[in-house]
């Protein structure tokens, strides 16, 4: 269905229409219907949308309807008018809204390029006398084109501010406008860009600070084009167009003023005309060129009486008319945000996203979209490289960025690190063959981001320049293969730090088909373990060292690549407690506890078959899972799991302690490397039940405590083992099948 400026829908499908009507006043129920030359084809209720919840009385109730159509071949190819109704008569006053598809007309003819025209700094005032005082002192002694700042004052309700502007205006510093009530955002802006019909409009935000010639540049971007409707800068709260949020989704802390001129400084130094088309231009501060603005006409204030989403919907219909917007990201404008609304405006906002939706179904998804792409990726890079200043040295460090223990262990590095003077320099996966540098010593500079291959050389200056000494490389996994040349490029030595056996298996976990350990019959394995392992035998044999954490785990590598040498280090020399728990019998069950992410490699189907058994037998058996599973509904329909949730690594010990557990269960079924879980278990005082598998097995071994059972062992036998009468845990003991 395409919708028409009047109305009215053509080649309506034959199944539905929906949208909403904005009634003036109580005037419900309604009934809205849909008519085709004076046959009414459909008809529904329509539902009531209040809109004004926050400010009583700033505009028409919002009804949403949907109507079914019948199935009248003559529908398909002809216009569909939509009436409102009470009591069986037409309402007056209505006005009937329909939802416009995302569209992408082809580009305005390019019929010369417009004459820039003076500009309006429109600024709309309502509260925040601080704030808004602070705006209009840096649009004031900022450098600007010809042109008004006029201030609307939309019955402020601290008479401080109003009396603060009717002096700035005597003063001829501003051209004041006063509201005799309160009309909301986007009516006053429409005041203000109305006021000098030839002149181009900036939006500003009372909650704003400029600086420099600002204006200068942002008009400049407006002219690049002949197309182009807006102008957005980059803030620190922008949702697309923020920085430094590397996403846009989450708006940062207000800098100062004088952070502000550094940061505008910064964006005109280093990226310089640097213009990137967005989907639609951003309120808070907008450039809007007047022969766009003449032709799409104003905010729309009975959809939007209140503000958020008035300017997207500008924008939408902008596009439509072929109309293009741009982030000039060679100007950055401070922006506290949310200043008249309050803790309103997250409501504003979600309501203001369902309407957007609704109006241009697609547009959730086109932004989406554009958010992955991520088109400001090299701006928002260009400013992090301005501001990174390294001082101390540090180490390249490889690593993955998917949690777990690797996480854990890159912290305790970095840490450690900090004790010598150095910092941790991490090259982190980021996606569609990006990577990301973060530095431990600013964490604040998200956006070190490069395409690993594709900007290999940049990547390596960048890095060049970081006082980067040595290299670790920890995982390579979701990496673009080029970051396995940095340390060579880059002249660094290196060591290898082994967290699992992905060096030699492609599938990481060796997890066979039927979800256990594959006993590395790589052989008859479909995967590219050949050309794995030559990568990282050629890897491998270039570190300086490399490094594994057990002593099972250096036989294994020694297995497939026998030329090099390994390291031995334990990630930690945590030991069980020199107090030896007794487990006998009692007349409560007795608790198992497993800790951490419990998937498939970490024994998910061997707790789901306990747990079932357990309450098939009725066995004194319960089970609590400190951290989450891969599926916490499948375990509490057992009725004999209990979950956590998520944690933090250091609160793990004493939520371990908080169950009152009698014992651990580790079920991973394939070989570790090490396991976090089982420190925390000890750290907590339990002992540990384990399959005879990898590093876990080694050390609950080489510790002499703790219950080590067979591999192929049934959830049956387990639990006999679990519930047994009387298990002293104060030797390594061996469990059969």
């Amino acid at each position: 269905m395409i919708v028409t400026p009047n109305g009215y829908v053509d080649g309506a499908d034959g199944s539905s229409v929906f949208g909403w009507a904005a009634v003036p006043g109580q005037c419900i129920p309604l009934i809205v219907e849909a008519v085709v030359d004076d046959e009414v084809v459909g008809c529904a209720v329509a539902d009531l949308e209040r809109v004004d919840v926050f400010n009583a009385g700033a505009g028409p109730l919002h009804c949403g309807f949907s109507i079914t159509l019948k199935g009248n071949p003559h529908i398909n190819g002809r216009r569909v008018s939509v009436r409102v109704l009470r009591s069986k008569a037409p309402l007056p006053g209505v006005s009937v809204f329909l939802p416009s598809p995302i569209e992408f007309p082809p580009e305005r003819p390019d019929n010369g390029m417009a004459k820039p025209a003076a500009v309006d700094v429109v600024i709309p005032v309502y509260k925040g006398r601080a704030e808004t005082l602070a705006c209009l002192q840096s649009v004031i002694v900022s450098d600007r084109p010809p042109g008004d700042i006029i201030v609307i004052n939309d019955a402020s309700p601290d008479p401080g501010l109003s009396s603060d502007l009717l002096a700035l205006g005597r003063a001829g510093k501003i051209r004041l406008m006063v509201n005799s009530e309160n009309r909301g955002f986007p009516a006053t802006a429409n005041i203000g860009a109305d006021t000098n019909r030839s002149h181009d409009v900036v939006l500003l935000n009372s909650d704003t600070v400029v600086s420099a010639d600002w204006l200068f540049r942002l008009r400049a971007a407006a002219y690049s084009r002949h197309n182009i409707a807006t102008v957005t800068p980059l803030s620190n709260d922008a949702t697309i167009c923020t920085y430094p949020s590397p996403r846009g989704e989450e708006r940062c802390s207000m800098p100062t003023a004088a952070d502000c001129a550094t940061l505008d400084r910064l964006a005109h130094q280093t990226n310089a005309n640097h213009r990137v088309e967005i989907p639609t231009g951003v309120g808070f501060c907008m450039y809007i060129r007047r022969d766009c603005l003449n032709e799409v006409g104003l905010f729309d204030t009975d959809r939007f009486p209140l503000g958020y989403g008035e300017e997207t919907d500008f924008c939408l219909r902008a596009r439509r008319l072929g109309w293009r917007h741009l982030a000039a990201t060679d100007v950055f404008v401070g922006h506290v945000g949310g200043l008249s609304f309050g803790p309103a405006k997250a409501a504003l906002i979600k309501r203001a996203g369902n309407m957007i939706e609704k109006m241009y179904p697609g547009y959730d998804a086109l932004i989406q979209t554009w958010i992955a792409d991520d088109p400001l990726m090299i701006a928002r890079r260009n400013l992090d490289l301005a501001r990174w200043r390294p001082e101390r040295g540090g180490v390249l460090m490889i690593a993955p960025d998917r949690g777990g223990g690797i996480t854990r262990h890159l912290a305790e590095r970095t840490a450690a690190l900090g004790t010598e003077d150095k910092r941790a320099v991490l090259l982190l996966p980021a996606g569609k063959g990006r990577c990301r540098i973060a530095d431990s010593d600013a964490p604040e500079l998200a956006n070190l981001m490069f395409e690993t291959d594709g900007e290999i050389g940049d990547l390596v200056g960048a890095l060049s320049g970081a006082k980067v000494e040595r290299a670790e490389i920890h995982h390579f996994i979701d990496h673009d293969p080029a970051a396995l040349s940095l340390p060579q490029r880059l002249s660094l030595p290196y060591d290898v730090l082994v967290h699992d056996y992905g060096w030699l298996c492609p599938a990481i976990t060796m997890l066979a088909a039927d979800g256990r350990y594959c006993g590395e019959a790589c052989d008859g394995c479909k995967m590219a373990v050949a050309e794995l392992r030559t990568r990282s035998a050629c890897v491998l044999a270039g570190a300086s060292r490399v490094v594994v954490p057990t002593e099972g785990v250096a036989r294994r590598m020694h297995q497939y690549f026998p030329e090099v040498k390994m390291t031995v280090t334990p990630w930690d020399d945590v030991a069980p407690s020199n107090v030896s728990r007794l487990w006998t019998t009692g007349a409560g069950k007795r608790k198992v506890c497993l800790i951490g992410a419990i998937g498939d490699q970490k024994g998910f189907d061997v707790l789901v078959a306990c747990a079932r058994d357990a309450a098939r037998r009725d066995l004194p058996l319960e089970f609590v899972v400190v951290g989450y599973t891969a599926n916490d509904a499948a375990l509490y329909a057992t009725g004999r799991v209990s979950v956590t949730g998520k944690y933090k690594e250091d609160e793990a010990v004493a939520l371990v302690r908080r169950q009152d557990a009698d014992v651990a269960f580790l079920p991973s079924v394939t070989p570790e490397t090490w396991c976090y879980a089982l420190s925390t278990a000890w750290a907590a005082g339990l002992d540990a039940v384990a399959f005879d598998l990898g590093a876990i097995a080694e050390r609950i071994r080489t510790a002499g405590r703790g219950l080590l059972i067979s591999p192929d062992a049934t959830a049956r036998q387990i639990n006999d083992i679990l519930a047994a009468a009387e298990v002293t845990f104060n030797e390594t003991q061996m469990a059969a099948e």
